[in-house]
């Protein structure tokens, strides 16, 4: 999957159309969404904690390569990509997100910086080694199920 997003990121700087750039990346960003759900499937959410080694495993394989290239390339400041990409997208962000689009763009926290924020956030909890001494408890579960919730509200509502 890796390798896939590799050689698509290697077509995208090869192109100089704007909307075809947009269009690459918005398939960029399906294929990881699936890929991330069909990790994030095999998890079983009752059996998770903060010293589950497997769903810590499963969580620092998750992909960020694409949401980084949309944001690399600037598409994320004012959630145009969304917007230019999809309603039907926006709308189900906003709704994953529970935040409207003027309050988003109010406080300058586009959508899929958000998104990319959880996982981001998610894969460095992932690295701490257990016992938790020092840190509020993490709530490792409720954060899996919620990007799982996430994901799977964008794989059905935008990418069918």
């Amino acid at each position: 999957m890796i390798n896939l997003l590799i050689e698509l990121d290697k077509k995208l700087g090869q192109l100089q159309n704007e909307q075809e750039k947009r269009e690459l990346l918005a398939m960029m960003f399906k294929i990881e969404c699936r890929y991330n759900l069909d990790l994030l499937d095999v998890i079983k959410y009752d059996a998770v904690n903060e010293n589950n080694d497997q769903a810590r495993t499963i969580v620092k394989l998750l992909s960020n390569k694409a949401l980084e290239r949309i944001i690399t390339n600037n598409l994320f400041k004012d959630d145009s990509f969304l917007i230019n990409t999809s309603k039907l997208f926006l709308n189900t962000l906003n709704d994953i997100l529970d935040k409207d689009l003027s309050t988003a763009l109010k406080d300058n926290d586009p959508l899929l910086l958000k998104l990319h924020k959880r996982i981001f956030v998610l894969q460095a909890l992932a690295t701490i080694e257990p016992p938790y001494i020092s840190l509020n408890k993490i709530n490792f579960n409720v954060r899996l199920k919620n990007l799982h919730r996430a994901i799977l509200k964008i794989n059905t509502n935008f990418f069918r």
